[in-house]
């Protein structure tokens, strides 16, 4: 019988690599589609169709600590992504307005990448009695899923996960 090991601490999310820091309790990473991959119709003759979806956009959702580090980085992406003209923006390959987006988990070969990302809106900002969350969006054009296991890891020691 073999056991395998889950450590939090080995989620690894690179953007524009940077590293981004300071996850908060929970879940603080979120990956998915925009669309189902297939569907189905049936006309009104009882004849169905598998159909399927081209749209390989997505979401990722990320909550870090109020005090987490990577707000000030994704804060600073994001400020400088929202000064760019509408021509930067436009370039969505290599443009400056977006960036290559990696999570990894270094202990497991789970991988969810996409080339072309972008920080949708700042999180939101509270305050209170306690330390509050901070949650980024992010949409990407191309979401692509490895999902794996523990025990193999997904990046090889000494690869730079962000690179395409």
């Amino acid at each position: 019988m073999s056991c395998t090991t889950y450590d939090p601490v080995g989620i690894v999310l690179i953007y524009k690599g940077k590293a981004i820091t300071g996850f908060a309790d929970g879940t603080f990473v979120t990956a998915a589609r925009s669309n189902e991959d297939w569907s189905i119709s049936v006309g009104a003759d009882g004849v169905t169709n598998r159909v399927r979806s081209r749209d390989t956009s997505g979401t990722v959702e990320i909550t870090l600590s109020q005090n987490g580090a990577g707000n000030e980085i994704l804060s600073r992406f994001y400020n400088e992504e929202a000064s760019l003209s509408a021509d930067e923006q436009e370039d969505l390959q290599g443009g400056k307005g977006t960036g290559v987006l990696a999570i990894f988990d270094d202990a497991g070969n789970t991988v969810v990448s996409s080339d072309v990302a972008w920080i949708q809106k700042p999180a939101d900002v509270e305050y209170g009695k306690d330390i509050s969350d901070r949650t980024w969006m992010f949409l990407a054009c191309d979401l692509t899923f490895k999902i794996g296991t523990a025990g193999d890891p997904a990046i090889p020691p000494g690869e730079d996960p962000s690179a395409p």
